[in-house]
């Protein structure tokens, strides 16, 4: 008996040891809003809708992590899109296996490269300080024009990320050849079109990123590149640099990007963003932004966004905000989070929205 007791004792150990060691999480963010949306329509452009993911992108996902010993932990993270209310589905952001120890970490699977989000990493107003968009696919950070979004978890990839050295880490990746849609589709490539083939319409991508954080202070720089197995013009690249700190009162931002759709076009952003705390959980957020085509006459735009929010609880943040932007040049057509791309480009077509929403992590 007492042998029995011993030994159960001895079997409970371990099992509470094992469950020590490894960890399942379940996470994921809810973005609601609904607002007054103009897209810059010559007549009839405002309409008032229902939309998602103003202040942060809308996902579903599960994460864990199993500790190897030696100082070696092995991770995971399978993460979808996430749209309120349908019944499509689909597992199609970061999704990899990473392994992760003394020596850095390397993550194999679908996961980021380069530049990707360095203009979300130093938003003081979260998704409402991202990157604008823009008809003609200068935008290649996001899926919207000119196939796969370079650089985004749209592709199988290993990146490899240094340790921390004072505040410094160092990431490179690559994604071996990916078919992706045609230059001028504007949609990307569905997740089954994937391909190993080298050809006019596959690409592969590099991409290395540097990040500084101490303290108040957060710098990033960047760049991704896309090589077109077949067309050399097709050739994209993607180049950000930016900062952040946080002086207590204030927090201010700051953004560089140039992307380069092709080897002919080349496009110029400037992101500015702060945020104002208030008592009782309120903060005040204020962005601006330019664009412009530096390959082209008439197409450049400017914008901002005024933005307050309210922190209800750890979790929930309700929020209220308006943009604006001002299309300048005959072939201006960007948009902005929240507005969208307008309707077509043209000086006239300048959108703008006004929003409320409710934010919510678990």
């Amino acid at each position: 008996m007492k042998k029995l007791l011993i030994a159960t004792a001895a079997l409970a150990m371990v099992a509470g040891t094992a469950q020590a060691q490894s960890s399942v999480t379940v996470y994921g963010i809810l973005d609601q809003s609904i607002g007054s949306f103009d897209n810059g329509a010559a007549a009839d452009g405002r309409i008032t809708a229902t939309s998602a993911s103003l202040l942060a992108t809308q996902r579903l996902g599960v994460r864990g992590s199993e500790d190897l010993g030696g100082g070696l932990k092995a991770n995971f993270v399978v993460e979808g899109g996430l749209t309120a209310g349908s019944a499509a589905q689909g597992w199609q952001r970061a999704t990899f296996a990473e392994v992760a120890g003394s020596f850095g970490s390397v993550k194999l699977g679908w996961t980021d490269l380069g530049t990707t989000n360095i203009d979300d990493t130093m938003s003081q107003a979260g998704n409402l300080g991202a990157m604008m968009t823009q008809a003609d696919a200068a935008n290649i950070t996001s899926a919207t024009g000119n196939g796969d979004g370079l650089g985004n978890d749209h592709g199988t990839g290993i990146v490899y990320t240094t340790p921390n050295f004072n505040g410094v880490t160092v990431e490179v990746g690559y994604k071996g050849p990916q078919k992706i849609a045609a230059e001028t589709s504007g949609s990307t490539a569905t997740p089954s079109a994937a391909s190993r083939l080298t050809d006019g319409t596959a690409e592969t991508q590099t991409g290395i990123r540097v990040d500084y954080a101490k303290g108040p202070l957060k710098l990033a720089a960047g760049q991704t590149k896309g090589k077109n197995e077949g067309v050399a013009a097709n050739d994209r690249k993607l180049t950000a640099f930016g900062g952040s700190y946080d002086f207590g009162v204030i927090s201010v931002g700051y953004t560089f990007v140039e992307a380069e759709p092709s080897t002919t076009v080349k496009h110029e952003y400037n992101l500015f963003s702060a945020r104002l705390p208030l008592s009782n959980g309120f903060a005040i957020h204020g962005v601006y932004q330019t664009a412009e085509n530096k390959t082209a006459t008439d197409e450049k735009a400017a914008g901002y966004t005024l933005a307050l929010t309210k922190t209800l609880s750890k979790r929930t943040t309700a929020y209220a905000a308006y943009t604006d932007l001002d299309n300048k040049g005959a072939n201006a057509g960007y948009g902005m989070r929240g507005t969208g791309a307008p309707s077509a480009a043209g000086d006239a077509r300048d959108p703008s929205a006004f929003a409320v929403g409710v934010l919510h992590t678990f």
